[in-house]
């Protein structure tokens, strides 16, 4: 009973509160850069969307990741609460990922936070899934770094906080 479709625009409340107000200029600009968002339709209600992107960009994610470049990456994914533990989610990722192995990716990367317990149940049950590496924040103030590191990567970090 769910209807999933790309969806650039341009009225991105559409989504409900699922993309209240101060969201949908940050959906404005993933669009407009590039970025894919399917979205999950039930009786013309939107009830969940994914975007999946060719690149990992400071001003989306507010750190820096290079992938490799036969990987996409899935930049979120909300389901309205509602309709969590109903398939939505693993409908949105699995059609998702069909259509990025149709344009020539053959991996795609994402970032899930360990708490996300049903995330993490969820993703393995669509596809192949294994950890790569952590991503890490430090946030001061308003200052923030991010970095990633892989699981073979060694624990050495150095930070500059500003002055």
């Amino acid at each position: 009973g769910v209807d999933i479709r790309p969806f650039s625009g341009p009225d991105w409340l559409l989504l409900g509160d699922m993309a209240r107000t101060h969201l949908a200029l940050s959906f404005y600009e993933a669009a407009a850069a590039g970025r894919i968002c399917l979205v999950a339709w039930k009786q013309r209600q939107a009830v969940g969307y994914i975007w999946f992107s060719p690149a990992v960009e400071v001003q989306h994610e507010s750190y820096d990741l290079q992938l490799p470049p036969y990987t996409n990456y899935i930049w979120q994914i909300e389901v309205v609460r509602h309709e969590r533990r109903h398939g939505v989610a693993a409908a949105l990722l699995s059609r998702g990922l069909r259509l990025s192995r149709d344009e020539g990716f053959q991996r795609s990367w994402m970032m899930v936070h360990p708490k996300k317990v049903g995330s993490l149940r969820s993703i393995p049950r669509v596809a192949p899934a294994r950890v790569l590496g952590t991503v890490a924040r430090i946030k001061v103030l308003s200052w923030m770094r991010s970095w990633y590191r892989s699981l073979n990567a060694p624990v050495s970090i150095e930070l500059t906080l500003p002055r």
